[in-house]
């Protein structure tokens, strides 16, 4: 662990009382000069601590401002090993999840950046990155043996556990169109794009790469047509997101990790079934290049879409079959 980390944990777990420098220099093993600095970098990075004569440091505000440092400190107890990386601007976090992989097959690791310039959705699409405020982040997991079959229940437990963090830290309501997208105030707000790297030949996964990128602010009024009738941010104005997205990230990856303890349980279907968008309506969609309508009717427990097509039959889908526009979405509440 980082410096950083140590002199930023000391002060979280004594909130309540100073800490004198001396004493975070015996604790740690350094000077006071090396201890002074990395508080001078912590305020820098939003942090407001105080130095009160005689008794020490005290910290009175955290940032609210991406840090790895403190979402670590918000998820060691239940993730000791995962490493966090941090970078401002990157191409996409997935490739640099999938780099990580190669080189470290067996490490955990979480990407996170502010900004990304090459982000992409699903079936080869552009998500588009270049917003005022944006968090994309990527996680990078090796395999525990999961089959092929199981590789779409990671976008489902992922959005089930993105939605519930959002709601808990915007209050903003938060509704999923099957299977990636998260909605609020009938626009999308958040893409999720789930990777895997597959060995065929024993039909397990390799490794699987869950890459979020979440619209914070932005004006989406100067984009293509087709973007700007589906996309929106979760705030209008950097002023109105007041949250911190340490707890936003920290918050999804201990409901993520809840979920896949329990894969073969499947918990989170219900759960997704509660937030599922457009439920008993007609939608437009396209299987095998042939244009169809149907009703939704939810999904099942391998998280395939159930569709009341133009016979009334009930088709179960699943998400490398079918394609549907999120315009048939935008200001959907239910």
């Amino acid at each position: 662990m980082s410096l950083t980390y140590k002199v930023l944990s000391a002060l979280l777990d004594q909130a309540d009382t100073p800490i004198s420098g001396q004493t975070l220099a015996n604790q740690l093993g350094v000077s006071r000069n090396s201890i002074w600095k990395v508080i001078e970098q912590l305020k820098a990075e939003g942090y407001q601590i105080t130095s009160i004569p005689s008794q020490g440091y005290q910290l009175k505000r955290i940032s609210p401002m991406l840090d790895p440092n403190q979402i670590m400190y918000l998820v060691q107890d239940h993730l000791p090993d995962l490493s966090i990386i941090y970078a401002d601007w990157v191409t996409s976090t997935n490739d640099l999840a999938k780099s990580h992989l190669i080189e470290h097959p067996k490490q955990t690791a979480l990407f996170i950046s502010n900004h990304q310039s090459k982000g992409r959705g699903r079936q080869g699409r552009s998500f588009h990155s270049d917003i005022q405020e944006g968090i994309y982040f990527s996680l990078a997991l090796p395999s525990q043996t999961y089959s092929i079959e199981s590789i779409g229940l990671f976008t489902i437990m992922a959005a089930v556990a993105m939605a519930k963090a959002l709601e808990k830290n915007t209050e903003i309501a938060i509704k999923i169109k099957w299977v990636n997208d998260l909605f609020a105030g009938g626009r999308k707000v958040v893409g999720i794009l789930t990777e895997a790297n597959a060995n065929l030949e024993n039909q397990q996964i390799d490794a699987v790469i869950l890459g979020i990128g979440i619209n914070v602010v932005g004006d989406f009024s100067k984009l293509d047509p087709d973007t700007q009738k589906v996309a929106g941010p979760l705030f209008p104005h950097p002023e109105s997101a007041h949250f911190n997205r340490n707890h936003l990230l920290s918050d999804f990856l201990l409901n993520f990790y809840s979920y896949l303890h329990v894969l073969p349980a499947r918990p989170f279907i219900e759960e997704y079934r509660t937030y599922l968008l457009g439920l008993n309506q007609k939608v437009c969609f396209t299987k095998n290049q042939e244009k169809r309508q149907g009703i939704i009717l939810g999904i099942n427990q391998d998280g395939h879409l159930l569709i009341q097509n133009e016979v009334q039959e009930i088709e179960s889908l699943n998400s490398s079959e079918i394609h549907f526009s999120s315009q048939a979405f935008i200001n959907q509440t239910n």
